[in-house]
């Protein structure tokens, strides 16, 4: 979710339009100086709580204390978010900008050195916070220590905030920022190669051209996970028993890699992931808490979760749903504005308020929605691997069963145990780790559960797939398509 919110900054800022500015409301100097402070407070404010959570923290309350610290670190991050949005459209900050930046016959408000100063305040807020909640979350890792001893796990000191302000800069904001910034001085050299070459008589050359950025975007996708590779401090996994087993995993299912990569977090982060669309870029990462956590069958499952999302091309539908979106979005932002019209609202920065607001409502609704039932679909495969696996199997259609469910739910209670995620904790993107064990279980009792999941999923990507032709026609009947 904070990667959403990082890259929502950007998209907001290269969306803003001068008709959706008011005047600032205490004068130029009193608006941009009260947008500064309330960032300031936000991060002072919240230092003081962490600090303070942090003499109380003990051990019978830590479930409860965590929860409440997650809770309003999340709030706090969706507030830098909103408030911004308020400094764009109330408070002057678009205009302070783009006073800032203007030259004859140049707009940079949309070009890398626009999007990086527009969106410095935030950006500096979001990292300030690191400052802010470290206290609490340092306190919280010491007193689960005790849990830890009790798994059997390896006891780490706690990291110093230098360690800890590193991990979170290249895991949290770096692997947004980096391809983000990639993509938009790309945009950039495009604009400016058809502006040479031919002027403004190409509509690359124009800022608001979608294809010049979707250009810019497909490229710095199938290149980013050499970039990020870097950017998250990894390394080749030792050749060994346990590399064998996890290639011999990837030619059982059929998965082509580059790669298969050990994540150096200073043992800051249990976890795995997946990058690369083209099998020539793509890597997969398992972390230094994670290998020395868990047993060689935990990582093989939490491996083969991964996989998952590889051979179910969760990737490109996702890419999938997000034109759709979009489609939908432009369609309908087309015709709310003939209805409010019709109605006697006819200030552009209302309606686009109204438009933003309804837009960015439907995407956390439904990408969330989307997203879960991803990872669900990547943890059925994930056990049902475990289980052929274990079974000797090669019989594709075999249902969840009881050694696959229990091998991979072990491994993400295990996940929630060094990461310090109580098992309950909510996710947006993922769901809580106890609803997908528990969720595992159910399949493994019955056979036709495991059938029927399949089917709601065919069924969910063919409603994406009849979707993205329904936006099409929307958005040609809405003469936002020629």
């Amino acid at each position: 979710m904070s990667r959403i919110l990082i890259l929502l900054m950007f998209v907001f800022w290269l969306a803003w339009k001068p008709q959706y500015c008011h005047s600032a409301l205490l004068g130029p100097g009193g608006s941009i100086g009260l947008f500064l402070a309330v960032y300031a407070l936000l991060v002072l404010g919240t230092r003081a709580w962490s600090q303070s959570l942090a003499r109380q923290t003990t051990a019978p309350n830590l479930g409860r204390g965590l929860a409440r610290f997650n809770l309003v670190m999340f709030a706090a991050r969706v507030f830098i978010l909103i408030w911004f949005v308020a400094g764009l459209g109330v408070l002057g900050w678009w205009q302070w900008i783009d006073a800032l930046l203007q030259l004859p016959r140049i707009d940079l408000n949309e070009t890398l050195v626009g999007m990086i100063l527009g969106t410095l305040p935030p950006m500096l807020a979001w990292i300030a916070m690191w400052w802010s909640q470290y206290p609490a979350e340092i306190a919280f890792r010491e007193q689960n220590l005790l849990s830890q001893l009790d798994a059997d796990l390896p006891v780490h000191s706690s990291p110093s905030f230098k360690s800890y302000f590193a991990s979170h800069l290249r895991l949290q904001f770096l692997f947004v920022v980096v391809p983000v910034l990639l993509i938009v001085l790309t945009h950039d050299l495009i604009r400016l190669a058809a502006t040479v070459a031919v002027g403004s008589r190409w509509g690359l050359s124009d800022p608001d051209d979608p294809f010049s950025l979707m250009a810019a975007a497909l490229l710095i996708f199938v290149l980013a996970p050499e970039i990020l590779r870097r950017v998250l401090h990894t390394e080749p996994l030792p050749n060994g028993p346990l590399r064998r087993r996890l290639e011999a995993l990837c030619r059982r299912t059929g998965v082509r890699y580059r790669d298969i990569l050990l994540w150096r977090t200073q043992n800051n982060l249990g976890n795995a992931a997946v990058m690369g669309f083209v099998p020539r870029f793509r890597y997969v990462l398992l972390s230094d808490l994670l290998l020395e956590t868990m047993s060689d069958e935990q990582v093989e499952a939490v491996f083969a979760h991964e996989l998952g999302h590889i051979v179910h091309r969760h990737m490109a539908w996702l890419a999938v749903f997000i034109v759709v979106l979009w489609l939908f979005i432009a369609g309908g932002g087309a015709w709310a504005i003939q209805g409010m019209s019709s109605i006697g609202v006819n200030s552009v920065a209302a309606q686009g308020l109204a438009i933003g607001a309804a837009c960015l409502f439907k995407f956390l609704l439904l990408f969330g929605f989307v997203s879960r039932r991803l990872e669900r679909q990547a943890d059925v495969f994930a056990a049902r691997t475990m289980e052929l696996s274990r079974t000797a199997s090669c019989e594709p259609g075999n249902h969840v069963g009881e050694y696959g469910a229990n091998l991979l739910g072990s491994a993400l209670h295990r996940v929630a145990v060094v990461n310090n995620i109580p098992i309950k904790a909510r996710s947006w993107c993922h769901g809580s780790i106890a609803t997908r064990m528990r969720y595992l279980r159910e399949l493994s009792a019955d056979p036709v559960r495991t059938q029927r999941f399949d089917r709601f999923m065919q069924f969910l990507y063919g409603a994406m797939v009849f979707a993205l032709f329904a936006g099409a026609a929307f958005c040609y009947a809405s003469n936002i398509l020629p």
